[in-house]
């Protein structure tokens, strides 16, 4: 995995197991998750270039 991927892995991680706490459908999960993946992958992080 390049820096981004592992990125957007961990945040969808993140989002799986705090949604899961919760109770929420696996349905809200996984289009939770693939919004934070889209969304980290177009965070651009100090010191990047392109």
């Amino acid at each position: 995995l390049n820096e981004q991927g592992a990125r957007c892995f961990q945040l969808r991680m993140f989002i799986l197991l705090s949604l899961k706490k919760e109770g929420h459908s696996g349905c809200v999960e996984a289009h939770l998750a693939q919004e934070a993946c889209s969304w980290a992958l177009c965070l651009p992080t100090q010191g990047e270039a392109g």
